[in-house]
């Protein structure tokens, strides 16, 4: 017969924590066009959460330490694949504005991907994999039209 101690033991081993800890992400924001308003960072971790718009987390950055047009930060994550979109939200309502024709009025950028048509990335265009005791640069261009 097993011990509570036992059964509590074995579950832990199967069930606890991966025991992989969070890993610091450097962040490098370049070709933001002014510090009026501020950037919302959304972490994707599928195509489905990012087509949904149901992140994993989300990060307010502010601009006002912008040096010409750019800003480094960092963020913690545990290992795993992740993909980061970003909007330029100049007139803070947490969203993204578009003119009449439909055209996005604000910058955005997503992680390591330079956005250079007009059809929306998949997840798999801008997705990452952070590792245990991995340095990690991910660079986030920003495009306005």
């Amino acid at each position: 017969m097993f011990s509570s101690f036992r059964v509590l033991f074995l579950f832990s081993l199967i069930f606890g924590s991966s025991g992989l800890p969070a890993q610091n992400i450097q962040l490098l924001f370049t070709g933001v066009k002014s510090t009026k308003g501020q950037i919302i960072l959304k972490v994707y971790i599928d195509e489905n959460s990012y087509q949904k718009d149901i992140p994993y987390k989300t990060e307010i950055v502010n601009k006002q330490d912008l040096v010409n047009g750019m800003k480094s930060g960092k963020l913690t994550l545990d290992p795993g694949v992740y993909g980061f979109a970003l909007l330029d939200d100049e007139n803070r309502n947490l969203k993204m504005d578009y003119n009449l024709l439909g055209m996005p009025e604000e910058g955005f950028a997503f992680s390591n991907f330079y956005l250079t048509g007009m059809k929306r990335p998949h997840f798999s265009d801008f997705q990452f994999t952070v590792s245990k005791d991995q340095k990690l640069l991910i660079t986030m261009k920003f495009r306005y039209l």
